[in-house]
């Protein structure tokens, strides 16, 4: 049979992926999001396209959840497709926690650069 590639094949791809994820979601995130330095054009630039995404981080955050549960139901054949938004509409978690925090967090982070713009 067919054997899958040895370790030493798949470190490197995997830390060239990690190194990127962290150069381009670390430096950059923080640098767009942080309050903690002066916020240049570009910063503010992205800030402003963070806030337009609230909407569609809720619905993105909402559709995942209908899938895992979607998912969940098919998997363990306790309910049809057709009942699994049931327990993504009653979810304490989705609609207290995730829903809020896909609104609150890029609004947040732009209210923060708009403080620290006024303190420079």
């Amino acid at each position: 049979g067919i054997s899958p590639p040895p370790v030493s094949v798949l470190v490197p791809p995997l830390r060239i992926a990690v190194g990127a994820a962290e150069n381009l979601l670390g430096r950059r995130f923080s640098n767009t999001v942080g309050a903690f330095k002066d916020v240049t054009f570009r910063d503010g630039f992205i800030g402003d396209i963070l806030t337009s995404t609230v909407r569609p981080l809720q619905d993105l955050a909402f559709t995942t959840f209908y899938i895992l549960s979607g998912l969940q139901g098919w998997w363990t054949a306790s309910y049809s497709i057709d009942e699994a938004a049931g327990p993504v509409e009653r979810s304490w978690v989705v609609h207290t926690v995730i829903l809020p925090a896909c609104v609150v967090s890029p609004l947040w982070w732009r209210f923060l650069q708009n403080l620290r713009q006024s303190y420079d």
